[in-house]
C-alpha cells in the first residue's frame, strides 16, 4: 500500500519522512533525484499479517504564495500513477505547522480548500490525518492550542466530523511510526475522485 505525505514547503514533512527512513531499516529507492519531485520510503511491520507500505514525501507548495499549477500536476500525477498501478492508497498525511498563523491568501488555505474535495466517498476522510507540528517553536502551549482551534474552525471542522484524524507530532520516529502504523492498520483504502477523473 501507499500514504501519500502533503502539506506546504517547511511543514515537517519531509523531516517525518527521514524519521522513518532512518528507523525503518528498509529505505526505498527515490523515485526522481530532484528535490521537488516525489520521495519514498518503505517500510515494514512486523505484526501478524505482515504488511508493508511506501510513505511517498510529495513536492510542498511554498507557504508564502498560493499554490502553484506546476507542483500541483505534479501530486497529481503520482496520484494518476498509483491508481493506474493499482497500488492501495491507505491514507494521507497531511502537515500543518501550528507556529504561525493561518494566512488567507497562501498555499495552506489552498491545500486546505482542496483536501476535502479530493476526499470524497463515505469512508475517505477516515484515513486522512492531519498532522500538526512544530510545536516545539511555538512561543507557548496555549498559543499553540489557540491555534490549533483556528485551524479546526476554519477548515477542518467538517472534515473531522466526517473521520478524518488530528494528531500532534513533537519530532519522535516512534510517533511518526505509530501514526503510519495507524493507516497500515485499516481495512479500507482510498480511492479519490481526482484519480478516476484524470485515468478513467
Amino acid at each position: 500500500g501507499m500514504v501519500l505525505a502533503m502539506g506546504v514547503t517547511g511543514s515537517g514533512k519531509s523531516a517525518f519522512v527521514n524519521l522513518l527512513k532512518a528507523g525503518s531499516g528498509k529505505v526505498g529507492k527515490d523515485l526522481l533525484s530532484a528535490p521537488q519531485q516525489p520521495q519514498a520510503v518503505k517500510l515494514t511491520f512486523d505484526r501478524k499479517p505482515r504488511r508493508s507500505v511506501t510513505v511517498v514525501d510529495t513536492p510542498g507548495f511554498t507557504d508564502t504564495q498560493p499554490a502553484d499549477a506546476t507542483t500541483l500536476m505534479e501530486v497529481l500525477r503520482y496520484l494518476s500513477i498509483q491508481y493506474t498501478l493499482e497500488i492501495p492508497l491507505k491514507g494521507i498525511l497531511y502537515f500543518h505547522p501550528i507556529h504561525e498563523p493561518l494566512k488567507s491568501n497562501s498555499a495552506t488555505h489552498d491545500y486546505l480548500q482542496m483536501l476535502p474535495s479530493l476526499c470524497k466517498g463515505p469512508v475517505a476522510l477516515e484515513n486522512v490525518i492531519i498532522v500538526t507540528t512544530r510545536w516545539e517553536e511555538v512561543a507557548n502551549r496555549a498559543t499553540g492550542i489557540r491555534r490549533e482551534q483556528e485551524l479546526i474552525d476554519t477548515y477542518l471542522g467538517p472534515m473531522l466530523d466526517k473521520g478524518a484524524t488530528m494528531m500532534r507530532f513533537h519530532g519522535s520516529a516512534a510517533e511518526a511510526q505509530a501514526m503510519v502504523s495507524r493507516l497500515v492498520s485499516s481495512d479500507g483504502s482510498l480511492e479519490l475522485d481526482v484519480q478516476r477523473e484524470l485515468v478513467d
